[in-house]
């Protein structure tokens, strides 16, 4: 092999990242198991290395053990067994929540997301396509996302005692002018706050947190957050007034989850 075994720890390498160490301190025991089951991980893989570079080029000469099973890379959401997780993806799978817009009214509208996304957004946001994170445990989820301009980060814990539940939740970006990206978080707050979220909103950075509830209380903001998240997906472009934004919030409070003008939309 061209590579030497790993020198340091694991505990060492991820530790320098925040969204790692944030774990630590949100929920202490959690991070410890998940470093230990990643430490483990990282054994049988550099095992699993060895046991090939000294496989002869034609093939083993002799029978070898079979190398340690690994894990699968992918997961169905329906099968991550996170409480927490399992309740957003319930919000964001909600019968009529879509992440799916239609393109603007307005050329004007569309013209306004493009040139904003050629001057103020070049080179000062994450790239498009940029992976996501998520981090589970059976009462614990961090998700570390990115979609398109804007970003969102979920950190939440639903457990059965109340004072150790919370959700924190962070949102920023976006692709329109700063005016249309300031009235989406505007929405979002709006929203977040009507659930009992307090939220501290600067520009178009939303940050709310829901702590030391029941569980089935984090629980239903948990789904309730997952729905918004969808639903405010690519929603600054249509943003153009207060009004408009005022127009949005009570069509999301009021289970128009699609903003659709029809007058047969249900609501739940």
């Amino acid at each position: 092999m061209d590579s030497r075994a790993p020198s340091i720890p694991l505990e060492k390498y991820v530790y320098n990242e925040t969204r790692y160490t944030m774990l630590t301190h949100s929920a202490p025991e959690a991070a410890a198991k998940l470093l230990q089951e990643a430490q483990e991980d990282v054994r049988k893989r550099w095992k699993l290395y060895e046991h090939w570079a000294a496989m002869p080029a034609n093939g083993p000469q002799a029978p070898e053990p079979a190398p340690e099973k690994a894990a699968a890379s992918e997961v169905a959401p329906e099968d991550v067994r996170s409480r927490p997780f399992q309740a957003l993806w319930r919000g964001i799978n909600y019968p009529g929540v879509t992440w799916k817009r239609e393109m603007p009214a307005s050329l004007g509208d569309l013209a306004s997301v493009m040139a904003s996304t050629l001057t103020e957004q070049t080179g000062a946001m994450r790239a498009l396509g940029e992976s996501s994170y998520l981090l589970v445990a059976d009462e614990y989820m961090n998700l570390n996302s990115r979609l398109a301009y804007h970003f969102t980060l979920v950190d939440a814990c639903i457990s059965a005692t109340p004072g150790d539940n919370y959700i924190s939740f962070r949102f920023a970006g976006g692709g329109a002018a700063a005016y249309r990206r300031d009235l989406r978080a505007r929405f979002i707050e709006g929203c977040l706050t009507h659930y009992g979220f307090p939220v501290d909103r600067r520009g178009d950075l939303v940050n709310a947190w829901y702590k030391k509830a029941p569980p089935a209380n984090t629980e239903a903001n948990l789904d309730l957050l997952g729905r918004l998240m969808a639903s405010t997906s690519q929603l600054d472009m249509y943003m153009t007034s207060q009004a408009v934004m005022l127009w949005y919030v009570q069509q999301f409070l009021e289970g128009n989850y699609s903003f659709s003008t029809r007058k047969d939309v249900a609501t739940p």
